[in-house]
């Protein structure tokens, strides 16, 4: 490499030597005069004369100077070889600096020309052994401070030119595969690193997967974004290829990683068949085998599920046993795959078919009170039913009338307070009835309500209506159902305004 540092400007030229010596460089040193075969210049911007560069070994250069010039017409000098060969430096692709500018370079600049200003490449053979350079100022102001001869045609100088090297560079990167880890399960984007070295620079790194070209790095840290969704599910090879300026290459060693099967089965063609009273059986098809199973019930809520069939199949057929006649059902069919992603259908409904017509009545009969017995106060009636399918429920009757409201499940029964019902003989019997509307009416037993003959008004029963009696009434007031006692007056079922007018109505006597 040429050490020289040079400035071009008008009438004269100054040499300043840098200092800088490299094993790989070439160093330009004056020596005396020889021929010169490179044309002056019409107007002299000085010259450099006779500078020696030593190379150690016959091969092919690339002559590079790191120049600037102050326009861009102003932008060229001529170098001469050992006297014979001239060429013209620079031209359009000289960078211009700013007028009055006192730095011309700053450290990794691309100031670097190795090129004639007809766009030639500066190319030369050179033996051995000493040879001669001369500059010459071809244009104002042209400042040349540095110039380097090369084997290495491939490396591009930046700063100082020292990443170009003589011989040429035939030294491998080193790369490896940093993350992920082998043999990684990757579910989601990753990033992939290679660490990669050179003894000279590193110019970029291609990542691969199984062997195809995915991303290019030209920085470190170098990185590639691995989707798992761009790629198939299964197993891939990650590897990393480095490649420095002289070209040339070092593959990493292969990374196994594996993409997870995260996509659940697909359902369709749901279909309900083999309907009967108490059955049906569901049938639908997936994507990929697949386990089968049915949540069922008479909402959308289900309840109820078939037992899990693990025989992994794309054609499905689950049966739904023990179910109501007559009733709809909904349904949504389950498939789970090999890697356990699960998929269920949108709720689905069938209807089993309806029951035989039920003409048989159900059997009802009283069981409280007993027949004949003398009732007072509150009384709970209580009847036994039964029916070939089932009872929908039991309704009492006094006297022939509604007592409370209709009991729908077993036991049946119906609190019966008989202070609001007049002293002496009545009727009870209970009506059972089914789903299809068959009734039965039970044998009617006969009581006597026998109960004190005080003014329903005197609640406390102390012979007469009073305060005391108000706030009896009081503590009651708003309330309904069971426990009221004497509070409820008109035996209503609730202590309300009635009852308050009653009680005011009696008041005093």
């Amino acid at each position: 490499m040429v050490g020289q540092g040079i400035s071009l400007r008008r009438s004269y030229l100054f040499v300043i030597l840098t200092g800088i010596f490299l094993a790989t460089f070439f160093v330009v040193t004056p020596r005396s005069a020889s021929a010169a075969a490179c044309t002056a210049p019409s107007t002299d911007y000085g010259t450099v004369s006779n500078l020696t560069m030593s190379i150690p070994s016959t091969g092919t250069y690339r002559i590079w100077t790191r120049m600037a010039a102050p326009n861009a017409t102003d932008n060229t000098y001529k170098l001469e070889i050992d006297g014979t060969t001239c060429y013209t430096v620079g031209g359009s692709t000289v960078p211009t600096y700013a007028s009055g500018a006192t730095t011309y370079f700053t450290s990794g600049s691309t100031n670097w020309i190795s090129k004639t200003s007809g766009g030639a490449q500066i190319d030369v053979s050179l033996t051995s052994g000493n040879h001669t350079l001369k500059l010459i100022g071809n244009a104002p102001n042209v400042v040349v401070d540095r110039l380097i001869a090369t084997q290495d045609t491939a490396c591009v100088p930046t700063g100082t030119g020292d990443n170009c090297a003589n011989p040429p560079d035939t030294t491998n990167p080193v790369v490896s595969i940093t993350s992920p880890a082998n043999n990684a399960t990757i579910s989601s984007t990753t990033t992939v690193t290679a660490n990669a070295t050179d003894d000279t620079a590193v110019t970029k790194v291609e990542f691969y997967v199984d062997g195809t070209l995915k991303a290019t790095d030209t920085s470190s840290p170098y990185t590639y974004s691995f989707n798992p969704a761009s790629n198939s599910v299964g197993s891939h090879q990650l590897t990393a290829k480095a490649y420095d300026a002289a070209s040339n290459t070092a593959t990493s060693s292969v990374v196994n990683v594996t993409i997870p099967d995260t996509t659940p089965p697909v359902i369709s063609s749901i279909s309900s068949g083999s309907i009967t009273q108490t059955s049906a059986t569901i049938t639908w098809t997936t994507d990929e085998a697949a386990d089968s199973q049915i949540k069922y019930g008479t909402t959308s809520s289900y309840g109820s599920t078939t037992t899990l069939n693990t025989t992994k199949v794309t054609s499905h057929s689950v049966s739904v046993t023990g179910l109501t006649a007559g009733t709809t059902y909904h349904y949504q069919v389950v498939s789970k795959d090999a890697a356990g992603n699960s998929s269920s259908s949108a709720d689905q409904t069938f209807t089993t078919q309806a029951p035989a017509a039920d003409t048989t009545a159900p059997t009802v009969s009283m069981t409280a009170p007993s027949n004949s017995s003398t009732v007072t106060g509150t009384v709970n009636v209580t009847a036994s039913a039964s029916d070939n399918v089932g009872v929908a429920g039991v309704q009492f009757k006094l006297d022939g009338n509604n007592l409370g409201t209709e009991d729908t499940s077993s036991p049946y029964s119906v609190s019966w307070n008989t202070t609001g019902t007049s002293n002496g003989s009545h009727t009870l019997t209970a009506v059972a009835r089914d789903a299809a509307g068959n009734t039965k009416t039970a044998t009617t037993i006969t009581v006597t309500v026998n109960n004190p003959t005080s003014d329903p008004a005197d609640i406390n029963q102390d012979g007469s209506v009073n305060l005391l009696d108000f706030s009896l009434l009081a503590s009651k007031f708003g309330q309904s159902g069971s426990g009221l006692g004497r509070a409820d007056i008109n035996q209503d079922g609730s202590v309300n305004l009635l009852d308050f007018s009653l009680l005011a109505g009696k008041f005093g006597t």
